[in-house]
């Protein structure tokens, strides 16, 4: 029978990262991956000569959480705050940052801006944490703001939460949030590739060992302790499992009546972002912008050959749309394609000269974006921990937990917190 230290259920970004931080600590590990690649819902496919993520992503302050201790940096090519943007209100595009121009043409009024200026700098006199409860549309009515403000939130509130729904947006997970975009929005270089090459380059050079097509059936628990995972009628032990699957998902690999039913109705109920992301590859390159938000259908895109011309092939261009929806209406294939619709007509009237140039195109119906939405019910505090209660040895590292940040953030923290919570907590007799 096959021993580890660790075993880590999942080889998405968050499952790498803790399998990083515990192999560089000496812990034996083992990465189980059900599919043929890793990266989870952050991985990377090349086509045409293109290098395309699964999305729109973005990378903020908290990866360094786990690349310092592991002694490692990314090449990160960083986004200039505003630069390079086009926001859209009401068929006009405006160019970052000069808000001069939203002021003329009326998408912002000076009264809006000193308006912002006294309640943000209120906002500031306590810590994000206090207004956990409080969501972005209950505080815009609350200093009177008009549809203009509400608009330009909306937008804020989708590039920074991926939630533009302000109803229920938490204004305490938004303010926290938008201080990494303050410090250096960025976009690793190569996509999120860069990223999981370099996790697996150390996770195989402190010993561990990376297995895909391994699915696993279910983790072992022995008198209230996690001891190892089956897979197909075999047994693999390990004194820690760590499931970076989405908390979600928990349930589908454990006996479910061994789980508090308080934790297991919390993590079944958790609200994903969810979406629809559309990739273009463009025969030649057609736009210099970088970035660009709309509203009305809700969107926000990456022309990222822009940003990182690697992406795609000499000449040629990679511009990606994501409209964040409902979870309900992504489900719903009908409606979908419905939003898709309205998606690619708005698409193609702000960037007519789009529709003549693509080579190929991707559509992705994306039931579940970040593993959980900062809407007021699942602040930090509301969300699950990285242990699992009533079950000693058994961790989860995933975008669904209390840990800080938002989607892929969530991950990397997320990581790092159930790695200092093992070392933590278990005696390591090796």
């Amino acid at each position: 029978m096959e021993n580890y230290d660790a075993i880590i259920i999942g080889a998405g970004t968050a499952g790498l990262c803790v399998a990083a931080l515990l192999a560089n600590a000496g812990y034996k590990s083992l990465v189980l991956e059900k599919q043929k690649w890793v990266g989870g819902r952050a991985r990377v496919v090349h086509k045409n000569g293109f290098i395309v993520d699964y999305g729109v992503h973005t990378l903020r302050g908290n990866y360094r959480k786990v690349f310092h201790p592991l002694g490692m940096e990314l090449h990160k090519l960083r986004l200039p705050f505003l630069k390079g943007i086009i926001l859209e209100d009401r068929g006009i595009l405006h160019k970052l940052p000069k808000i001069s121009s939203l002021i003329r043409a009326k998408t912002l009024k000076i009264k809006d801006i000193n308006l912002l200026l006294r309640h943000l700098g209120r906002l500031t006199l306590f810590k994000p944490q206090k207004y956990f409860n409080i969501s972005i549309k209950q505080w815009l009515d609350g200093i009177g703001a008009d549809q203009r403000l509400i608009r330009l939130f909306r937008v804020l509130s989708m590039i920074i939460l991926v939630c533009p729904f302000l109803e229920r947006a938490s204004l305490g997970e938004f303010l926290l949030t938008a201080r990494h975009f303050l410090t250096g929005l960025g976009h690793p270089k190569g996509g999120f590739r860069q990223i999981h090459q370099c996790l697996i380059w150390k996770i195989r050079k402190c010993g561990g060992i990376i297995q895909t097509e391994q699915k696993v059936d279910e983790i072992i628990v022995e008198n209230g302790r996690a001891v190892g995972v089956r897979i197909a009628g075999k047994e693999i032990r390990s004194k820690i499992v760590v499931s970076s699957l989405p908390v979600q998902k928990l349930h589908t690999i454990i006996d479910e009546s061994l789980l508090e039913e308080k934790y297991s109705t919390l993590i079944k109920n958790l609200r994903p972002t969810a979406g629809i992301s559309v990739d273009y590859g463009l025969k030649e390159k057609v736009y210099k912008e970088v970035m660009f938000l709309v509203s009305n259908p809700d969107v926000m895109g990456s022309f990222t050959s822009n940003i990182d011309p690697i992406t795609a092939p000499k000449g040629k261009q990679l511009v990606t749309f994501f409209n964040p929806l409902n979870v309900e209406d992504v489900k719903n294939r009908e409606k979908a394609k419905g939003k898709l619709n309205l998606l690619e007509k708005k698409i193609f009237s702000m960037f007519p000269k789009l529709s003549n140039k693509i080579e190929w195109k991707r559509t992705l119906f994306l039931e579940m974006v970040d593993g959980v939405e900062l809407n007021i019910n699942q602040t930090q505090d509301k969300r699950p921990d990285v242990e699992v209660p009533n079950i000693s040895n058994l961790f989860i590292a995933s975008d669904s937990t209390r840990a800080e940040g938002a989607g892929g953030d969530i991950a990397f923290s997320s990581a790092r917190m159930c790695f200092d919570r093992i070392v933590q907590t278990q005696s390591r007799n090796f």
